[in-house]
């Protein structure tokens, strides 16, 4: 499948990412709250369907930092805020491929990239996510309950770790994924075939 990027503008194609994002995530984003963020991007297949998207932000109030409960309102990062990038509401519809996927993911980090902020900032509403999230932010900003959550974990890192993160999504979906599948596959192919003797 060939996957074109788009940043989105109109009113219908903010509505539509909103209801993808909450159908994949199960976390709810309403129209208005995308417009507020700097750049809202979406994936579209070859038949011109809305299939993944992501959102970067670094509008003012950021909002992981919004999130925080009011005991973090002191941390040093609030002294860096015109320095931050946000990157989130990342969704990808189960028909891609490991390949796809991983496109997907390299593209959002690259985004946050090009924005040339100090820090990438993520963050995550689910504890399996939050769990995914460690391996590529460097930093535990919080993980915890807040006010307005049950549970928030927010992330963050250097820039040029970014680049680091693009390595581990190459060698996760375009480099083990591809060879551990293809290991699975023999395997069932000589279980079959040994079932048959």
């Amino acid at each position: 499948m060939k996957l074109r990027l788009r940043t989105l503008s109109t009113d219908h194609e903010m509505f539509e990412f909103a209801q993808r994002y909450q159908a994949v995530s199960g976390n709810c984003i309403t129209p208005e709250e995308l417009t507020r963020r700097t750049h809202v991007d979406a994936f579209f297949d070859s038949n011109g369907k809305m299939c993944a998207g992501f959102t970067t932000n670094s509008e003012q109030p950021l909002i992981y930092l919004s999130d925080l409960p009011e005991e973090m309102s002191h941390h040093a990062l609030y002294d860096s805020v015109s320095d931050i990038v946000e990157g989130g509401s990342i969704w990808v519809d189960s028909a891609l491929n490991d390949f796809e996927r991983g496109y997907v993911f390299i593209r959002a980090s690259w985004r946050a990239f090009t924005m040339k902020k100090r820090i990438f900032m993520g963050g995550a509403r689910n504890p399996k996510v939050a769990k995914r999230q460690k391996f590529i932010f460097r930093k535990v900003l919080f993980e915890g309950k807040t006010d307005r959550f049950e549970y928030l974990c927010i992330l963050y890192c250097g820039r040029k770790y970014i680049l680091v993160q693009i390595g581990l999504f190459i060698l996760r979906y375009w480099i083990s994924q591809p060879i551990n599948n293809w290991l699975s596959s023999l395997r069932n192919a000589t279980t079959a075939l040994i079932s048959r003797l």
